[in-house]
């Protein structure tokens, strides 16, 4: 559902990778809802503009809360949150991630603040000048895939979080938060609570910083007469204040709960029903299972004839398990009766595992046995995917390409530029291996292999193409971490140690000797229903044209014929259909075997057609047929690349990353005048879905390219050439006289086509219409091309679990341990291409430190004692020691090593 929601596809401003996206689309919804101010108390005046999904607009947006009372009181108890939106890219329990791989259920969402953010002075309705900062994050998690971030410096903020009506049955009932300081130990915070009827009026309770680790969950529990509360009261308000914290202040809070003392309700052990393992590889499995939870005694009369509700079988939601020998493994939660788990974890050694289920109470603590399936062992698949280490790849960089699956049988694989066809590098009987490219471009990758089909290993050739794309430094790269050091590896308790990282932020590059800011092309996110739309009137030209563009498909959802990439078409033209469908120029996606008696092409080729014929012609299109197919040039999601169809009179090629893989002679009816046929991108047409993706660099040509020229293009224009008369880079945006926003055309025909419309193709008075649509989601680019996308340097972090530490710039943190042990120490940079982690595992090593000033009972005796002129000192542990003496007034007198 979420992925069919103009604002989750408008957030793709700050990145495209998961991380970035969910961020977005949880603070655009904030936005939306709240306002562009994010705090209930300020919202902006109500507007009447045209409000797109972008944040500059959202910013201005009053909210639907300006029209909408707050009535949402939560009632029922026990009461816990632990922040979890219902999904995340691990899943946790207990603060310790126990699945590492992305997870969505929107049915395990957590009850979430009533409010996007209240925050005030204490007196509920004047704002902090600087208020403390609230946002759910997915770095962490006490439960599920995130929790509650507040950050920030602030004097004072009252923070009100849930609108209750909860009866406090004892002064025993007890509050917990569980929280953990990212910096310091002292979390500078109050819970607060007001009762019903007295809402603006609050007692609270100081949270202390006793037993506080920084970077470890800790528990605090409340009772209701800490807050003084006692049986019969009903709280109103349940909120925090923080109070004097510096910018580097952050707490994460997992958990808050209120729950009666006298709640005992345990749940009903579940019976599985059901379980299929969909598929196997070595290291993980997809299963399905299916369980009952067994009920008995009286149901209420609203009940009847109702399915079993998890509250009568006191039952909050389920924990299901993977087992094999005695390791058990939380993979997710539910709370329907079944689950679906995909990549569950396995060893990858023992060939059965088990599926555990159990039920967890409505308090989130008591929890039924876990009940297990029979063993289970099913076929194992080969993983046959090729992998590459990074996403974005400068000259010279080395890259590693492999197999992901150890069982894979070995293969010879090979680098090939794919202009030429020319062998970069290659190795025989590897599973993976690294090299380095030379230049800027696109190179392909040759698998000869053995691999398994239909239970039989065959000798089989698989071309990747595309796989690798080299870009210019200019675009950026990922963040590089070359080295992690401490100045001193082994320290005793509260000793200081000082950290250093070699860090490479990705977000310049040098030209001529000086360092220059990275930078990228913009490009176009679209989904269904929407097209990109440039008037006919782009040019009269019909006999020699080229079309191009750089695209990235997200994923295949192909009709029956496959997926519409691009086309130029009257669909008013008059004439018979084929010719008001399909039109001028056809460019599509297909599905594998899509003419099974012409082409047996592979999955995801590209095919392309001309100049349509009248309905009635044979053996075309609607008959599965085409000018030209490509033939082992599979595309792959994720993936960049460039298309230039070229046509000169019944001739037309198309060229994938500047090389020609289709070469045909039309079947068609033309050339000839289409009488202003439109350019779409996107869209659908009969039998042919609509393209998911982005697109960057759209050019419109009055003549046919070169192979030359069809190279020179992929690169982009300052100035446009002679002949491009549509060039949409999408770096821009241009509001019209009847607020519908536009990309401008860069080419030479801007005058009679001033720019490209987002519209969604209807019918109107019987005729083909296309409304525009104020829907538009930049996104980052071709990382070929430079443009208006800065790459920024977002983030570094330190996580130094157990210690008190301090960062000092991007590439320094001074840290002090409270407790001996041994410590990781992680390092964890982000850009605007996404995020680079190195973590140096038991790094540090703490001792407890020995000596008088803190062990002072323990570990030394003075004798004798009483003593005249001289004493002697016995230690318990050996070690060198300063000892200080001092006279009675407290002056040191003598000093002995």
């Amino acid at each position: 559902a979420h992925d069919r929601s103009q604002l989750y596809a408008g957030s793709t401003e700050g990145g495209n990778s998961d991380l970035s996206v969910q961020n977005e689309y949880q603070k655009k919804q904030e936005l939306l809802f709240t306002g562009g101010s994010r705090n209930v108390l300020r919202t902006p005046d109500i507007t009447d503009d045209a409000i797109t999904s972008s944040y500059s607009d959202l910013a201005k947006w009053h909210g639907y809360s300006k029209a909408v009372i707050e009535e949402s009181a939560l009632t029922e108890l026990p009461f816990v949150t632990r922040f979890n939106l219902g999904n995340g890219l691990s899943f946790s329990k207990d603060g310790v991630v126990t699945f590492e791989h992305k997870w969505y259920n929107l049915g395990l969402q957590d009850l979430l603040p009533t409010w996007r953010w209240w925050i005030d002075n204490g007196d509920g309705t004047t704002i902090p000048a600087d208020p403390i900062n609230c946002d759910f994050t997915f770095d962490d998690a006490w439960f599920g895939g995130s929790c509650l971030k507040l950050h920030g410096a602030t004097s004072k903020s009252n923070i009100r979080l849930f609108s209750t009506k909860f009866n406090v049955a004892s002064a025993s009932d007890e509050f917990t938060i569980v929280l953990k300081t990212l910096n310091g130990t002292d979390p500078k915070m109050k819970l607060n609570v007001s009762k019903v009827g007295t809402e603006n009026t609050f007692t609270s309770y100081t949270l202390s910083a006793d037993g506080i680790v920084q970077g470890k969950w800790s528990t605090v529990k409340i009772k209701a007469s800490e807050l003084g509360l006692k049986a019969g009261d009903v709280i109103g308000c349940i909120g925090l204040s923080v109070e004097g914290t510096d910018k580097d202040y952050a707490v994460l809070l997992g958990e808050m709960s209120f729950i009666p003392k006298l709640y005992k309700k345990t749940p009903v052990t579940p019976v599985i029903t059901h379980t299929n393992v969909m598929k196997r590889v070595y290291n993980r499995a997809d299963f399905k299972v299916i369980f009952d939870v067994p009920f008995s005694g009286t149901r209420k009369d609203e009940y009847q004839d109702c399915p079993i509700y998890n509250e009568e079988v006191n039952s909050w939601y389920y924990e299901v398990y993977v087992k094999q020998g005695e390791k058990e493994t939380l993979v997710t939660a539910t709370t329907s009766w079944a689950a679906y788990v995909v990549d569950a974890p396995l060893n990858g050694v023992d060939q059965t595992f088990q599926i555990g289920v159990r039920s967890v109470g409505l308090d989130g603590k008591t929890v039924s046995p876990i009940v297990w399936s029979e063993e289970i062992e099913s076929e194992l698949s080969t993983i046959e995917t090729l992998t590459i280490d990074k996403e974005i790849i400068k000259p010279k960089e080395e890259v590693t390409i492999g197999f992901e699956d150890p069982n894979h049988a070995t293969a010879t694989i090979e680098v090939l530029d794919a202009l030429t066809g020319n062998v970069i590098d290659s190795k025989k009987d590897i599973l993976k291996f690294t090299t380095s490219l030379p230049s800027v471009g696109t190179y392909d990758v040759r698998v000869s292999t053995k691999m398994n089909v239909n239970g039989t290993l065959k000798d089989t050739v698989i071309i990747n193409r595309a796989l690798l794309l080299v870009t210019p430094e200019s675009t950026g790269r990922l963040p590089i971490i070359t080295n992690i050091a401490a100045d001193k590896t082994e320290v005793t308790t509260e000793e200081q140690v000082n950290l250093t990282a070699d860090i490479t932020k990705g977000d310049t590059y040098l030209l001529n000797g000086r360092e220059r800011d990275c930078s990228v092309s913009q490009s176009l996110y679209m989904k269904e229903p929407y097209q990109l739309t440039i008037d006919g009137k782009i040019m009269s030209e019909y006999t020699n044209t080229s079309f191009a563009l750089w695209f990235k498909v997200e994923k295949f959802e192909h009709a029956s014929l496959g997926t519409l990439l691009m086309t130029k078409v009257n669909r008013n033209y008059g004439g018979s259909w084929t010719e008001s469908v399909w039109g001028e120029m056809w460019t599509a996606i297909r599905p594998k075997n899509y003419s099974e008696n012409k082409y047996k092409n592979g999955e995801d080729e590209l095919s392309v057609s001309v100049d349509a014929p009248p309905a009635g012609t044979g053996g075309y299109e609607h008959n599965a047929d085409v000018d030209g197919m490509s033939n082992g040039y599979t595309l792959s999601p994720n993936t960049w690349y460039h298309v230039c169809v070229v046509k000169s009179g019944r001739n037309v090629k198309l060229y994938l990353n500047g090389k020609k893989i289709i070469d045909a002679q039309s079947r068609g009816a033309g050339p000839k005048d289409w009488r202003g046929a439109n350019f779409y991108v996107g869209g659908s047409m009969t039998n042919l879905a609509s393209f998911t993706g982005w697109v960057d660099e759209v050019q419109i040509w009055s003549k046919a390219l070169t192979e030359e020229e069809v190279q020179e293009s992929m690169g982009g224009y300052l100035i446009p050439p002679t002949g491009l008369e549509g060039y949409f880079t999408f770096e821009n945006t241009v509001t019209d006289t009847d607020n519908n926003i536009y990309f401008p055309n860069e080419g030479n025909n801007s005058t009679a086509v001033p720019g490209a419309y987002m519209t969604i193709g209807t019918s109107e008075n019987d005729k083909n219409v296309d409304v525009k649509q104020n829907q538009l989601t930049p996104a980052l680019g071709v990382p070929y091309i430079t443009g208006v996308r800065p790459i920024k340097f977002e983030s570094a972090k330190w996580i130094l679990d157990g210690a008190n530490f301090s960062q000092e710039g991007d590439d320094k943190a001074t840290a002090t341990y409270a407790q001996d042990g041994q410590y990781p120490v992680t390092l964890t940079l982000t850009n605007s291409w996404g995020s680079t982690t190195k973590t140096i595992a038991d790094y540090i090593v703490v001792k407890k430190g020995v000596g008088m000033e803190e062990n002072r009972a323990d570990n030394f005796l003075i004798y004798p004692n009483p003593f005249k002129e001289q004493a002697n000192i016995l230690f318990a542990d050996a070690g060198a020691y300063n000892v200080l003496v001092f006279d009675m007034q407290g002056k040191q007198i003598s000093a002995y090593n």
